[in-house]
């Protein structure tokens, strides 16, 4: 049996190299963003007193404002008002832009909500911008 070639033997040990290395770097490529995406746009955690929450928050660099006391609202409720798959968004500063809530143009939500601990969810209302 012929022996083979160091020289293939390092083109093969390179390639597989090269091949693991581009495996890993599109894998963390897709799950670092995804992990860093992990709280936005959801329940902000262990937030249940409707009292504590800002009057103010800004979502997509847009200022949404709570009027008054926070009415607080199922998710039932929430639903009927605006269809299902309401815009759910943190108060938590640099939290993104959830999916949904501006469009290319610059048009966002009028109103978005910001989820408590548990079924319960309060409205923001735009204040500025498109």
């Amino acid at each position: 049996m012929p022996r083979p070639d160091p020289r293939s033997r390092w083109i093969g040990i390179a390639v597989v190299g090269a091949a693991a290395v581009f495996a890993f770097v599109v894998t963390i490529g897709i799950f670092v963003p995804a992990l860093g995406q992990l709280g936005a746009g959801t329940a902000d955690a262990g937030l249940d007193d409707p009292s504590q929450l800002p009057e103010l928050i800004l979502v997509c660099d847009r200022e949404y404002v709570r009027a008054g006391e926070p009415v607080v609202l199922t998710l039932v409720d929430v639903e009927a008002i605006d269809g299902p798959a309401p815009t759910i968004v943190s108060t938590v500063p640099d939290a993104g832009c959830p999916s949904g809530t501006c469009l290319e143009g610059g048009l966002c939500q009028a109103v978005v909500y910001v989820r408590l601990a548990t079924d319960r969810y309060v409205a923001y209302e735009l204040e500025s911008g498109p």
